[in-house]
């Protein structure tokens, strides 16, 4: 059971990591010049997401030693369906039909394999 935790804990990790790389790309200066550009990759967010991305790997590995590897790789297709929402919710992306139903799908997947 613990290795299904290790899971959501590196699925959560990524998650949030990509918030912050998202939000952090937004804060990225393209036209002043590389010294500038390469100063902006080291914004607060940017930093966050990076170090959260580190960290997430780390469980994976923790989780691998309890569940098998199939069953913690498709697990780790939650970030698809988690970074969607996120990105409908916090950036306003786009959520057609389409990527619900794909969702939907992602999601049966999952139990499917963890039976």
């Amino acid at each position: 059971m613990i290795g299904y935790f290790y899971l959501l804990v590196m699925v959560v990790l990524t998650s949030i990591a990509q918030f912050f790389v998202k939000k952090g790309s937004h804060q990225l200066f393209l036209d002043q010049g590389l010294s500038v550009f390469i100063r902006s990759l080291f914004s607060k967010n940017i930093l966050i997401g990076g170090l959260l991305t580190m960290m997430a790997p780390v469980f994976y590995i923790l989780a691998l030693r309890q569940i098998p590897l199939s069953t913690a790789y498709l697990f780790s297709s939650l970030n698809v369906v988690i970074i969607t929402l996120v990105g409908h919710l916090a950036f306003r992306e786009p959520l057609p039909l389409v990527r619900i139903i794909g969702v939907i799908l992602i999601v049966t997947g999952i139990l499917c394999f963890s039976f």
